[in-house]
């Protein structure tokens, strides 16, 4: 006989034995792939249904910030370079994305009781729960979209605890923004006395306004504070007195939010997909247990 028909021959005996023991452990199989499937679809059913909410903001106005900005160049003595606008807006998008502000948020927000309760009820703390939840959004070439997203499950309400979170941010920021500033204005204003005190006890009452020349070399303006002279330190420390006086009652009057907080779009999978691949999984492990048992048989 031909070896080649005899490999053949065997071959087509080795399938013959494979297809009839996989009927012969058909309600093996069967039970395997119901039971896992069976499972895979509860599962689904029971895991929570996880919400995604995007939203969008603006940056405040920069016209809303002309006085403060006055306020640093004018005062030679500050070392801040960066506009006030750019700094609060950094600021504010710190805040944003600060577990500990988020939190805050939470725990002083009365609305949220029932989302509180459900917390407690399945033990699980508030940092860990929102933890990774909110997020800035990225464009696919990395540049920021001042856009960030929510991820929540039920009960808690996500489109207005997203809305609510801007504002709620962004008082907090205009509370520290303005704390810093009146802090940096008191400093300014020790920084006035120490030279006006100076320019007094050196009899400067004017300053020294213009460069001259001698020779082949400019001479410019003393940039020590005091060479203002007296006159012009008292009247711009008075406008800093005045300026402080007026922060209490400045406010921020423009709406971080460009675009309401979006219709969520569900992230769980469906049930059915959970069955499919626990049915995939079933009858996997089902020929695995049969082909073992074949093994066994022909050893």
């Amino acid at each position: 006989m031909n070896p080649n028909n005899k490999t053949i021959i065997d071959n087509e005996i080795d399938l013959k034995e494979i297809v009839l023991t996989l009927w012969k452990e058909k309600y093996l199989i069967i039970i395997f792939t119901l039971t896992f499937a069976v499972a895979g679809y509860i599962y689904g059913t029971l895991k929570p249904t996880v919400y995604q909410s995007t939203i969008s903001l603006r940056d405040a106005p920069s016209s809303i910030f002309n006085k403060s900005d006055l306020f640093i160049s004018q005062t030679q003595q500050s070392t801040e370079k960066i506009s006030v606008a750019l700094n609060y807006t950094n600021e504010f998008k710190l805040n944003l994305i600060t577990l500990d502000n988020l939190i805050k948020f939470f725990e002083q927000n009365k609305e949220l009781d029932e989302f509180k309760s459900y917390l407690k009820k399945n033990n699980i703390k508030t940092a860990t729960y929102f933890q990774g939840k909110f997020q800035a959004v990225y464009g696919n070439k990395g540049n920021f979209l001042n856009k960030y997203t929510l991820i929540f499950s039920s009960p808690l309400p996500g489109e207005k605890f997203l809305n609510d979170y801007i504002v709620f941010t962004k008082q907090v920021t205009v509370v520290e923004f303005k704390e810093r500033l009146k802090e940096s204005i008191k400093n300014e204003i020790k920084v006035y006395d120490q030279n006006l005190e100076i320019a007094k006890s050196i009899n400067l009452e004017n300053p020294i306004l213009k460069s001259f020349a001698e020779g082949n070399s400019v001479v410019n303006e003393p940039i020590a504070l005091f060479y203002k002279g007296s006159k012009v330190l008292s009247l711009q420390k008075s406008y800093l007195e005045k300026f402080l006086e007026e922060i209490d009652n400045f406010t921020l009057n423009y709406n971080p939010i460009l675009e309401q907080a979006s219709n969520p779009i569900i992230l769980t999978k469906s049930p059915s997909i959970y069955m499919v691949i626990a049915f995939a999984l079933g009858l996997f492990i089902s020929f695995v247990v049969i082909f073992i048992r074949f093994i066994k048989q022909m050893i």
